[in-house]
């Protein structure tokens, strides 16, 4: 296996020798296309170069096709963390008298901003001040 080829034995293509990427097939998955796609875009943006990203991207969705294939798979879409990370980049930018310019900021009513803090505090309270009334034994 060159440097150049993923864990499966997928290479960058043609131009190095090798069989044109499962990725270019016409009946390979739909679902897995765009998953090397969304991958290889990613990589080539993080400045990998484009044939080393595209090999990348066909090995993982390769990786994902044999370990899941067959299987119904629920992805969820993360609104809780999503929401929870939302509300720690409030708190950091917080300096306790600007939530007019957080509800700017974030998108949201001045209302909503006054709810997004006073979760974040808990949740930041909850962090660092232990529960005084939980048993630790």
């Amino acid at each position: 296996m060159s440097e150049q080829q993923g864990s499966l034995g997928f290479g960058p293509g043609p131009a190095s020798g090798q069989l044109t990427p499962l990725i270019h097939e016409p009946d390979y998955p739909a679902i897995l296309l765009e998953m090397a796609v969304l991958l290889a875009t990613e990589l080539a943006s993080a400045g990998v170069d484009v044939p080393h990203a595209e090999a990348l991207a066909e090995t993982v969705a390769e990786h994902v096709r044999e370990r899941f294939g067959g299987q119904n798979i629920y992805l969820p879409k993360g609104e809780a963390a999503r929401a929870r990370r939302r509300r720690a980049m409030m708190w950091a930018d917080f300096t306790g008298d600007n939530y007019r310019e957080l509800a700017h900021k974030y998108g949201m009513s001045l209302q909503h901003a006054y709810r997004r803090i006073r979760l974040a505090r808990a949740e930041h309270m909850d962090k660092t001040q232990g529960d005084l009334f939980k048993s630790q034994s």
